[in-house]
């Protein structure tokens, strides 16, 4: 199944738009919104307006895919830092690392357990900069993350700020 990702702005562009936003002393607000498993075919005026609406007014990725594996927090993980499954480190929605228990896989959905993960590893879960560290590395802008998933997967998308 075709996951839906509309994207407002790419990295790149919420990098420019913060700097003419500093600059001219406006408040730029850029939204990015990710529906899981949402297919194309699915988003019309009368069964999705808002879903709609806001395609029609914004951005969308008409040539966009998933990363593999295609499950969540992968995925999720390789939108908010740019980069491959291979290149961040998130490789499923379990993980196994002994360091944090021997034992059996991690659930990357519990961000506590993801916290922790984190902190034994020495800040090394994610592999990547995400856009909320290059927003605050730059002095540009601020980046927050809004999620009806789980725990991990907000942790995931901002596990710096």
């Amino acid at each position: 199944m075709k996951k839906l990702y509309i994207l407002v702005l790419s990295l790149a562009s919420v990098a420019m738009a913060c700097t003419q936003a500093k600059e001219n002393n406006s408040d730029l607000k850029t939204v990015v919104i990710i529906v899981d498993a949402l297919r194309f075919d699915y988003v019309n005026e009368q069964n999705t307006p808002n879903i709609y609406s806001l395609m029609d007014k914004g951005s969308v990725g008409q040539h966009h895919h998933s990363t593999f594996p295609t499950v969540t927090r992968v995925n999720s993980t390789s939108y908010a830092t740019g980069s491959y499954p291979k290149t961040h480190g998130i490789m499923g929605n379990s993980l196994y690392l002994p360091i944090v228990d021997p034992i059996k896989g991690l659930n990357t959905g519990d961000a506590r357990t993801m916290m922790l993960a984190d902190s034994l590893t020495a800040g090394k879960l994610i592999t990547s900069m995400s856009v909320g560290e290059v927003l605050e590395r730059s002095g540009k802008g601020r980046y927050a993350v809004f999620s009806t998933g789980s725990t991990g997967q907000s942790f995931l998308l901002n596990h710096r700020i």
